[in-house]
């Protein structure tokens, strides 16, 4: 595979800054206790971070697609060696604070991951190749912990020490190994940060994407902090066992996104395995409500499995329909989305734990990801999808009627028209609706639509009586992604905007 060995480069320098983070989590809240800190001061520790990253991360992004991948991604690796190493040496709970923040400031290199494989890869094999990034959290959560936890027990305080020793060994490969993989643009040609997330915003299929995505990654976050408290209160599990615990999830993570989902999405698509994953996330945190240790045990797996499948399609999506000169920018907005998250979700799972019972945290947060799956159900032909499986059917895809195409019209959202002439009647209809659809349109003959390159963008296709447009469709999706057609066709879709004529 072209880019392959650079691919392979990147994961592993992100591996080592996440195994590096996956060594700290488990240390910091009890490094915060050594330092007088109570409940609330530990959550604020924890939320720290998320909150800095939330707002420094699209312009990390925008930098990015300024200036190139490869600065970016060294002087992230860098700077959060020194803020490992800033929290070892905390003289007081200010400092432990301070080198948080500083480290969420700094810590971009996920995102800017991101923007790699994008860079790097074609638009089929996107989602499954941001699948190993995926990967490199399970692993990275494998591994930290691991190694966290026989640190911590000889000295809890030399674990913030190896872990700035093991992002330097993510600097070695990023500085020797990795190569720039952005052509550069001239900032002339570029949108401001601002326009940028203003585009984003506007685009719906972007919007539906960023809110799914905020409300699977809420689900998750509601439980992080809370899970462990439960493995104390209610097994009376120490800090290793916990540890073991999250190397555990690190794992099924990893199997996950490094293996499942890249084999799964290219048979049945991002949208299908997004809606399994939501399902099986769902059904991990309802199982959590069970106060049974092979209870939990299974329902923790069936969360890590879920959360896998969906933050890797939703992410490929995502990249899917954002321009290749804005890659940086909208996975920085993505980054700054899953931040949000963050910074919400943890103190509200340790308030609700607190106030009403680890039951009740769970039942709420398995509601939060239903109300993703509903959403993701009624998205799901709006959103791209890079399945090869050949026998799809156009009963359940495809298929868009007179509204959802004024829909898309109106919200300018990014598709090709094309049109496929069969008879002069439509170019001479007096309706309003008729005229203004073609004029967006390209005509196109049957055979010059089956060898042509059809481009980035979804495509639409449109005739007289929707039966040849429908044919053509079906043959598409065999080798193009996102092709459409209006069912019913031009004759349909004059009755039902009539009243433009009047």
């Amino acid at each position: 595979m072209k880019n392959s060995s650079q691919i392979i480069w990147v994961f592993l320098a992100v591996l080592m800054e996440l195994s590096a983070l996956g060594m700290m989590i488990p240390v910091i809240p009890y490094m915060a206790r050594n330092y007088g800190a109570d409940a609330l001061q530990v959550g604020l520790l924890m939320s720290i971070y998320s909150a800095v990253q939330c707002l420094v991360s699209p312009f990390w992004g925008r930098w990015s697609d300024r200036v190139g991948r490869r600065p970016v991604l060294i002087l992230s690796v860098v700077c959060t060696s020194l803020s490992y190493l800033w929290f070892y040496l905390s003289p007081s709970l200010l400092h432990l604070f301070l080198s948080r923040a500083f480290a969420g400031a700094v810590g971009v290199s996920v995102s800017t991951s991101f923007a790699f494989i994008s860079d790097l890869t074609e638009r089929d094999s996107r989602s499954k190749n941001m699948a190993l990034i995926g990967a490199a959290f399970g692993l990275g959560f494998v591994i930290g912990p691991l190694l966290g936890g026989v640190l911590a027990s000889y000295n809890q305080g030399i674990v913030a020490l190896v872990a700035s020793l093991v992002c330097l060994l993510g600097l070695v490969v990023a500085v020797f190994k990795i190569k720039e993989s952005y052509s550069r643009v001239s900032e002339k040609s570029e949108a401001s940060y601002v326009q940028r997330f203003s585009i984003a915003l506007k685009d719906p299929s972007l919007r539906k994407l960023l809110l799914l995505f905020f409300i699977v990654s809420i689900g998750l976050t509601l439980v992080e902090a809370p899970l462990f408290l439960l493995m104390k209160d209610q097994f009376d599990w120490p800090q290793s066992f916990s540890s073991l615990g999250f190397a555990y999830i690190g794992f099924i993570l990893a199997l996950t996104q490094g293996f499942f989902v890249r084999s799964w999405i290219p048979l049945f698509g991002e949208s299908k395995v997004n809606l399994w994953g939501l399902v099986l996330l769902a059904f991990g945190l309802f199982g959590l409500c069970i106060p049974d240790l092979r209870g939990v045990a299974f329902a923790v797996t069936l969360l890590a499995l879920g959360f896998g499948c969906s933050y890797t399609c939703l992410t490929g999506m995502i990249s899917l329909l954002t321009k290749k000169t804005h890659q940086g920018g909208v996975l920085g907005i993505h980054q700054s989305v899953s931040s949000v998250s963050r910074i919400l979700g943890p103190a509200l799972g340790g308030w609700m734990y607190g106030k009403w019972g680890y039951q009740v945290l769970f039942l709420f947060a398995g509601a939060v990801v239903g109300i993703g799956f509903l959403l993701s159900f009624l998205f799901r032909k709006w959103l791209p999808n890079t399945s090869q499986k050949q026998d799809v059917s156009l009963d359940d895809y495809g298929a868009i009627d007179s509204f959802q195409l004024n829909n898309l019209i109106q919200n300018q959202v990014p598709f090709s028209f094309f049109y496929l002439s069969q008879t002069k009647k439509s170019q001479k209809s007096s309706s309003l609706s008729v005229q203004n659809l073609l004029k967006l349109s390209q005509s196109i003959t049957e055979q010059d639509l089956l060898t042509r390159s059809l481009g980035d963008n979804p495509v639409v296709l449109v005739c007289e009586d929707g039966k040849l447009s429908r044919k053509l469709s079906l043959k598409l999706l065999k080798k193009w992604t996102n092709v459409f057609y209006l069912e019913g066709g031009l004759l349909k879709y004059e009755k039902e905007n009539f009243h433009e004529n009047v």
